[in-house]
């Protein structure tokens, strides 16, 4: 006698996106046109032409408190109104709920005011110095206008698949403390950056007398953030800032000054690292995949556990053989970095860098085939990304 409701299950339109250009890491002579990507969850119908295939997508949650057991149903596409055809959909609900919050550390991006990057064809803009006055520079009818006023149902979707909103720096960026009390409220609060300061080693950089006061004075500048969230009792294992990002062997000295200097000014607060080289000041170190599978360095992940540490893993570019999440890239390698990577290997937790690159000058409104620029990433000494 028990039912799933009405509202639990959700079909979508799955939407398709055009690949045109050569992408970095992939031959010359892969496949360039439409790919199957982003769900259309406004509508459930479709115009699908002759010769066409089109996937829908079907999702049932489970509510928290439903019984569990087999529950079986039938799912039928309609061409118009007339049943052309049908199936019959069994679902098991389990006897256990899944966590709030993910057993991992995630550190996902999401800030699409800060990332706006520009591609080609698109004309590039500068973003607004902060994330809760409006996107000025951005025409009314842009997608982040139409996020702003939407945020915090954003950060409940983002919540859902174990995302906190907003984790690293960038222009314009702030640690918003409104949603990381409202996730701290509902348990299910990941790590969250404090963005106090952070430097970058793809180029190589000098710390001389004129930017070490210069970091003095962003690390005063930025004192309220940590008063702030020390005030609210959030300076805790969640909290960090992010202090180095890919630093060369040459710069190595001059990334422990600096680290140095945040650990003096921020007390207590966590430290996260990404790249292949480490300061040793880290709380939170973060290789790259290919780095962290290194039977060479095995023991430096499992020293820096024995002291209390946390060892993420990240991707930046999906370069084979290890797995991507490009649109080119085969829909099994997130899968599997996920899952079955992710049990062999037992990284604390992922982190990518930006999820919400919105390249486009209006919303999806309508598909299956849209409007939206799949393109993420654009230098002009490299191929695109898509969807990266």
């Amino acid at each position: 006698g028990e039912t799933l409701p009405a509202e639990a299950v959700e079909v979508s339109v799955v939407g398709h996106v055009l690949l045109g250009q050569q992408a970095m890491f992939r031959p010359p002579d892969d496949y360039k046109g439409w790919y199957p990507d982003p769900i259309l969850n406004f509508t459930s119908r479709a115009d699908i032409p002759q010769g066409d295939s089109q996937s829908f997508w079907l999702r049932i949650r489970a509510p928290r408190k439903q019984a569990p057991g087999a529950y079986t149903g039938r799912v039928a596409v309609k061409i118009g109104v007339a049943e052309a055809w049908s199936c019959p959909v069994d679902v098991r609900v389990r006897a256990f709920a899944v966590p709030r919050k993910p057993p991992m550390d995630i550190v996902i991006n999401f800030d699409p005011v800060g990332a706006f990057h520009g591609p080609r064809g698109y004309t590039a803009v500068e973003p607004p110095d902060l994330h809760d006055k409006p996107a000025s520079n951005y025409p009314a009818h842009h997608p982040v206008n139409l996020w702003l006023p939407r945020k915090m149902e954003w950060v409940d979707f983002l919540a859902d698949y174990g995302i906190t909103y907003k984790s690293h720096g960038s222009t314009g960026w702030e640690p918003d403390f409104e949603v990381v009390q409202h996730l701290k409220a509902q348990g299910r609060l990941g790590l969250w950056n404090l963005g106090v300061g952070r430097i970058y080693g793809q180029q190589k950089w000098h710390f001389g007398a004129k930017q070490r006061q210069q970091l003095i004075e962003r690390l005063r500048k930025y004192r309220y953030r940590y008063d702030r969230a020390k005030e609210l009792g959030l300076i805790d294992e969640n909290c960090y800032t992010q202090t180095t990002d890919e630093v060369p062997e040459a710069s190595m000295e001059l990334a422990r000054e600096f680290v140095e200097l945040v650990r003096e000014a921020y007390p207590g607060l966590q430290f996260l690292s990404a790249g292949g080289r480490f300061t040793g000041y880290e709380d939170i170190l973060v290789p790259e995949i290919s780095r962290y599978v290194d039977p060479d360095r095995q023991a430096e992940w499992d020293a820096a556990r024995a002291q209390g540490k946390r060892v993420l893993w990240y991707i930046a570019h999906g370069i084979p053989p290890y797995p991507g999440i490009e649109l080119e890239a085969h829909a099994m390698e997130p899968r599997l970095m996920l899952g079955a990577m992710q049990a062999e290997h037992r990284p604390d937790g992922f982190l990518f860098w930006q999820s919400s690159i919105w390249n486009a000058e209006h919303p999806i409104a309508a598909g299956p085939y849209t409007h939206w620029p799949a393109i993420s990433h654009i230098a002009k000494w490299s191929p695109v990304t898509h969807g990266n």
